[in-house]
């Protein structure tokens, strides 16, 4: 047997274990299946300012949400409150459908909203590689002070910087919530996120301070033009958008596309008819300017012809 023939047996062996009949659709159920998932899981990170007390405190409020929505969707939903005394940062995981169902819990809920001030959309990662967190908590903390100032008329690319540096130090936050310390290793550690915690569980130790973002860090956000008020987010999930193609918003309109009739006066085929009276006078005045003979009139003829 040639080389040649040696390649070819090993193609088709390889093509004998694909399934060349598998749809989009099996291919990814069994890529879900694999991920031990049902469906896409998605990260949403949002900051805003409050003003809840302690009844009910913003986690409390933030827990109901989050307790209501228990096993009505596919996946659970995951994630970690941060809040202060006037700002809070929520980072939430799971599916698309549970987060908009959540958001519309908490800032559409008459109860909730007044102590909700401004809300940004800081980042949404649609599909995410794997969860931070298996369950939801939430956690306080006195964050550092920021010594730099942040320009409010940035050039793009500081801006850029500013984001990244806020999204890392939620990041290593969440990663140093997952690592229980060396000291209470399989004892159960305040730092830690325990698999059976949903709600609120104190303050966070002075070892995560680097990993705090300021207060002047998130009002900054909050001021910002670029990232989207969590009203409009919701609303996005609302209404279908209706596409308008370029050349539809564009004047004059292209020879080639100018309807025959753009110019003409709209007619409404019932309010502008003609009623009777006024139909057979228009219709005299009409035989006359153009000399039509009316129907019990035999037109003349020339002599010539008759001759």
């Amino acid at each position: 047997m040639t080389s040649r023939d040696k390649m070819a047996l090993k193609d088709k062996t390889k093509l004998e274990h694909i399934d060349i009949h598998a749809s989009l659709l099996n291919v990814l159920k069994k890529n879900l299946e694999i991920a031990n998932r049902v469906t896409f899981i998605h990260r949403v990170i949002y900051v805003g300012d409050h003003s809840f007390t302690e009844d009910p405190s913003i986690a409390e409020a933030f827990g109901t949400a989050m307790k209501l929505l228990e096993g009505r969707g596919w996946e659970p939903l995951s994630g970690l409150l941060l809040y202060y005394e006037r700002y809070y940062i929520h980072m939430i995981e799971g599916p698309e459908e549970s987060i908009m169902r959540h958001l519309k819990r908490v800032f559409l809920n008459p109860k909730y909203s007044p102590h909700l001030k401004r809300g940004k959309i800081v980042v949404a990662y649609h599909n995410i590689n794997q969860r931070f967190f298996k369950k939801w908590g939430a956690r306080t903390a006195s964050p550092p002070t920021l010594l730099t100032n942040l320009d409010a008329n940035a050039n793009t690319d500081e801006y850029l910087r500013i984001i990244r540096s806020f999204l890392e130090k939620m990041y290593n936050l969440c990663k140093f919530l997952q690592i229980p310390s060396s000291d209470d290793e399989g004892d159960n550690n305040d730092d830690s996120f325990e698999e059976e915690q949903t709600e609120d569980m104190g303050e966070i130790t002075k070892e995560a301070q680097d990993f705090l973002p300021e207060f002047a860090l998130i009002d900054y956000l909050l001021q910002s033009q670029q990232l989207l008020d969590i009203s409009s987010y919701i609303g996005q999930y609302k209404y279908l958008s209706a596409l308008e193609p370029f050349r539809e918003n564009v004047w004059p309109i292209e020879f080639e596309k100018t309807p025959y009739d753009v110019f003409d006066i709209p007619v409404d085929p019932i309010e502008d008819l003609l009623k009777p009276e006024e139909n057979a006078s228009e219709i005299e005045v009409e035989i006359e300017e153009h000399n039509i003979p009316e129907a019990h009139e035999e037109p003349e003829q020339d002599d010539e012809i008759e001759n």
